[in-house]
């Protein structure tokens, strides 16, 4: 089947457009089509891939040996909010498994409906949760380095630091997430299907009234504030932390190189680029979503810009699933402490046991030479 060209309407999806402008936008729009569906088919599975990661991720951080670090705590929620957002796309699935295995199978009841938009105010709060929380971890480094003799401050490395800042994260997104979830309404109408000929009532989801009114005022404010909020003004914060951070990292390394190891020196500069490297994943896949979805109401009037980016919203989607697994890579990466129990739980202890054992042995060893020495 031929693709679908936006190029042959261009009155209808480019109108007050200029010719040329309206070429060049078609042939985008045409381009990304092509492209979204390869995207699409790989969707569920990096969904799928993302959301096991997480879950080792986050038993890996709520063991008892890596609960004391508020670092870690907050790298856990980070993941459980992940794994939340990642639930729309396991809903899908199991849907999409549902609707294959029994075809008179109705996804559009006013509970499934009500399940689903749920689901998605869920994962646009977890969202904007996660975003915030991994700003939190950067600014709480650049506080504590940067003042390490100060008690308030060092206090901010113990679960109690952890807990004020996941505290407010989460209050603080509540608000945003209400506002964004009164511009939805279910409404239903009678449709015939090919298991009910006669009819059924068949629910969908629409914009309420309200945000509706004065040319979509309050859908524009409502979509555009959340897009900020969630994605915009961590990506600017992100970098200035960052920046901040890894000045006073160099500073630290500097001040200790004359009485610290090599191997100090090197873990100290690998942690900087580390933290470097999760900046940059973190603000190619966070921005752009953003842009594309606080601009897309913006261009309500000119359907052909709105579905570029909406285009746009799907591809950079699948780039945020992805970039969820890079927590799990830098953790193992940035942390001796992380790669530890990563390795005792993969084996179900039998690593730190074994461990356990030669330190043992070790030490056994140790006091029976010294004191055979002293008898000699």
């Amino acid at each position: 089947m031929a693709q679908f060209s936006f190029c042959s309407q261009i009155d209808t999806y480019y109108p007050n457009v200029t010719v040329s402008t309206a070429l060049f936008l078609c042939q985008i729009a045409d381009g990304l089509g092509s492209f979204i569906n390869i995207i699409l088919e790989h969707q569920s599975r990096v969904a799928i891939v993302s959301f096991s990661i997480n879950i080792i991720h986050l038993i890996i951080l709520t063991r008892k040996s890596l609960r004391s670090s508020s670092v870690n705590l907050i790298m856990a929620a980070v993941a459980f909010f992940d794994i939340c957002t990642l639930l729309i796309e396991i809903e899908q699935i199991i849907q999409d498994l549902i609707i294959y295995f029994n075809n008179c199978y109705q996804a559009t009841s006013y509970a499934w409906i009500l399940f689903n938009t749920s689901v998605e105010s869920l994962r646009d709060y977890s969202r904007r949760c996660s975003t915030w929380l991994c700003l939190s971890i950067a600014l709480l480094r650049l506080l504590v380095i940067s003042n390490p003799l100060v008690p308030k401050y060092i206090k901010l490395t113990k679960p109690i630091g952890a807990l004020y800042v996941i505290s407010v994260v989460l209050l603080g997104s509540i608000p945003i997430s209400v506002f964004d979830f009164m511009k939805f309404k279910i409404n239903g109408i009678i449709r015939p299907s090919q298991c009910h000929p006669n009819g059924t009532l068949v629910y969908f989801i629409k914009f309420s009234d309200a945000f509706m009114e004065n040319n979509q005022a309050l859908l524009k404010i409502a979509t555009t504030t959340n897009a900020i909020v969630t994605n915009i003004i961590p990506c600017f914060l992100y970098p200035i932390f960052t920046f901040f951070l890894v000045t006073q990292l160099l500073l630290v390394n500097k001040n200790r190189r004359s009485i610290s190891s090599s191997k100090s020196s090197a873990e100290s500069l690998r942690t900087t680029h580390l933290v470097l490297a999760f900046t940059a994943m973190f603000f190619v896949a966070e921005f752009p979503l953003g842009v594309s979805s606080s601009l897309a109401y913006l261009f309500f009037d000119v359907p052909g810009i709105v579905i570029i980016l909406r285009y746009c919203e799907m591809i950079f989607t699948v780039i945020l699933y992805a970039n969820f697994s890079s927590h799990f890579i830098i953790c193992s990466l940035m942390s001796s402490q992380y790669r530890s129990n990563a390795m005792s739980l993969a084996t179900c202890g039998y690593t730190s046991r074994k461990i356990d054992s030669s330190v043992q042995i070790s030490t056994q060893n140790s006091q029976k030479w010294a004191t055979a020495a002293r008898s000699s």
